[in-house]
């Protein structure tokens, strides 16, 4: 057992992190109060998590573009008939001229109400979309 320094709870010796550091080989913090804290810097300091973000994705190309294919192919694979809605939605004509919630004519993207119909699409900004599927 070992107290944590931030919230004074007992807790296992696995719900700490192994820090060399220490003379027990333990995180002062355990795990949870360690989660949180990132957490809580990351909400305070979002311009350089955006940045060291960017920066992974430039100095890491390949591997992000094999993150992102295994992303889309697990997708396809969960959701096929959401997969071929979009899919034939993209390569068809139909023109996305401006959303037909609120006007705006940036950031279009096709809402697809039932997906058994793929051509049968709303012209949607990015704003609207997320309304619908957010529920608002």
């Amino acid at each position: 057992m070992k107290e944590c320094y931030r919230c004074k709870e007992k807790k296992s010796v696995k719900d700490f992190y192994k820090d060399p550091a220490n003379k027990d080989g333990l995180s002062g913090w355990c795990k949870e109060c360690v989660k949180k804290a990132s957490k809580e810097w990351a909400k305070n300091n979002k311009n350089k998590v955006r940045k060291a973000i960017k920066k992974w994705n430039k100095n890491n190309r390949e591997r992000l573009l094999e993150i992102q294919r295994k992303g889309q192919k697990k997708y396809r694979m969960k959701y096929p008939e959401k997969a071929r809605a979009h899919s034939k939605a993209s390569s068809s004509k139909i023109k996305k001229v401006d959303c037909t919630t609120c006007g705006g004519i940036e950031n279009l993207e096709y809402h697809h109400p039932d997906y058994s119909k793929p051509l049968e699409v709303v012209v949607l900004c990015r704003k609207c979309h997320g309304k619908i599927h957010n529920g608002e």
